[in-house]
């Protein structure tokens, strides 16, 4: 599988990917939401597009550099410090050294015949269950909203259900493991099967939405 800005080249030819296609069927409000930050950070850096660019790609630098210090930590390869997320770091690690048992799988691709790729951040065991757990990395220097933590773990749900059509496996339980830059310990939703059951649901229908949109 190869990789591309909004999506994967699979077995199955080029397929969207899950962020791109939750990103793409969001609602209403939440698409009001996200036009309101733009708005808000276009005001803040009037007359400085440098400054405007730096701060709409500041949470993705942040994303990419957390999940590149789990994954790093995970095999117990050297850390890369940053002063900037060192927060974030702090607060993340302390749960991962509490939680994590080890690991099956970490940021490996999925994807699915109906039509969707992606890739998942982790799949392995915690200490406290036997099972296979899902995770979900995320980070945020404010509290999360039901309605965006519910698309993360819609997020979940699809690479569920691409974790059991690209490696033949069942995970029955996921989580949301929200890194935050104070504190000493993340924000974690956790998911369960009858909730992912649900939500599967949910993304095939809004799968099929987005492909009415891009035919």
């Amino acid at each position: 599988m190869k990789p591309d800005h909004s999506g994967y080249y699979t077995p199955g030819g080029f397929f969207p990917s899950v962020t791109t296609i939750i990103k793409e069927t969001s609602s209403e409000d939440e698409k009001a939401n996200l036009q309101r930050w733009r708005e808000r950070m276009a005001n803040r850096y009037e007359g400085d597009p440098d400054g405007l660019e730096k701060a709409f790609q500041a949470p993705l630098s942040r994303g990419s550099w957390v999940h590149a210090s789990v994954e790093n930590w995970l095999q117990e390869l050297p850390h890369q410090p940053n002063i900037a997320y060192h927060g974030y770091w702090r607060c993340l690690k302390a749960w991962l050294e509490q939680n994590i048992h080890s690991y099956y799988a970490i940021e490996k691709p999925i994807w699915h015949p109906l039509g969707f790729s992606g890739t998942f951040d982790f799949c392995g065991w915690t200490y406290d269950s036997t099972d296979l757990v899902l995770l979900d990395w995320k980070t945020s220097k404010r509290p999360r909203t039901p309605p965006l933590v519910h698309a993360y773990k819609l997020q979940c749900a699809a690479y569920r259900a691409g974790i059991r059509n690209t490696y033949g496996i069942e995970v029955n339980q996921a989580s949301v493991v929200i890194a935050r830059p104070f504190g000493t310990s993340p924000d974690v939703w956790p998911v369960t099967r009858r909730e992912l059951d649900v939500l599967e649901d949910e993304f095939v229908y809004r799968l099929k939405d987005y492909q009415r949109l891009h035919p």
